[in-house]
């Protein structure tokens, strides 16, 4: 499972970063007070995803899928009042990142009763676009909680291939065919609003930030093949998901200059969908449907960044 307990060996960072800024100051104010910052960073990634269809209840899987992260963030300070009013700060944030994932595929024909079972090795990738605004109070204590508003999009291309496929024969024989080349593939996009705030601890060298969106509504749509069977069809949200995502971040000067070391969870729920391809459609909880359908996708990552 997603929560398995995670190589060290794997978290192996590179990062590089540049930074322009306005105006210039040597507190770690680094991040907090510059006007504009642009900056890069990299993270090891851990994710699964995964769906399960309302018309013929196959459920495909690509678990374990780890690799690297990397991704670009801008900020631009729109508002910093120099007096002590309940309204700080406000700030914008557009962030990209991409991921290199490798991992393992299943496409599960035996909870619908079809007697079937591949295992695959998988591979893929992903993009991921957020623009996110926040609004910052006075400090409390050394404390600045802060309202998030903003919004994503993300797009999970993944691929199953190779492998080895089980069935049962009409004799109830097991039987196992090697697998070729690729057997499934999946560009599914997930998108919506996010809503969430954040609390920073300061002090002259160091600010430790804690994280949270949530997504009260998202959509999802994905393109779905399976060579080996000639089929190709598309999935749709049916009625909106949920998700999350939480972060700590850690910010601390070394002459003079900024570093990042961060962490991560994401979580996306879909748990009603809709199959369609030209001239059919099946919505999940119909009587065609033999299931509601879901997908879910699910994100660690731990890794660092630089800001001059």
């Amino acid at each position: 499972m997603f929560t398995k307990k995670i190589s060290s060996s794997l978290i192996k960072i590179f990062c590089i970063a540049i930074s322009t800024t306005a105006f210039a100051e040597d507190n770690l104010g680094v991040i907090a007070n510059k006007e504009f910052s642009i900056g890069f960073y990299s993270s090891f990634q851990n994710s699964d995803f995964s769906f399960d269809t309302p018309a013929a209840h196959s459920i495909l899987k690509w678990r374990e899928m780890k690799g690297y992260n990397i991704g670009t963030e801008l900020k631009y300070q729109i508002f910093n009042s120099q007096e002590e009013y309940l309204i700080n700060k406000s700030n914008i944030f557009l962030n990209y990142s991409y991921s290199e994932l490798k991992g393992e595929g299943t496409d599960d024909d035996i909870s619908n009763y079809g007697g079937g079972y591949s295992i695959s090795k998988a591979e893929g990738n992903i993009n991921d676009v957020r623009l996110i605004a926040d609004i910052e109070s006075i400090d409390f204590s050394g404390f600045a909680p802060a309202i998030r508003l903003g919004g994503f999009y993300k797009r999970v291309n993944f691929d199953m291939r190779g492998g080895y496929f089980l069935y049962a024969n009409d004799k109830g024989a097991l039987i196992g065919e090697f697998l070729d080349d690729l057997t499934a593939r999946t560009s599914s996009e997930f998108s919506g609003a996010t809503v969430g705030g954040k609390i920073t601890h300061k002090t002259d060298s160091s600010e430790n930030i804690l994280l949270f969106d949530f997504y009260p509504s998202v959509k999802y749509h994905g393109n779905q093949n399976w060579p080996l069977r000639e089929l190709r069809w598309k999935l749709s949200s049916a009625s909106p998901g949920i998700g999350f995502k939480i972060g700590l971040e850690h910010y601390f000067k070394v002459s003079n200059q900024a570093f990042k070391l961060f962490s991560s969870f994401e979580s996306i729920k879909i748990k009603k969908l809709k199959e369609f391809e030209p001239g059919y459609s099946v919505i999940g909880g119909s009587k065609n449907s033999a299931v509601n359908g879901n997908a879910s996708f699910n994100a660690f990552n731990i890794g660092a960044g630089i800001y001059f």
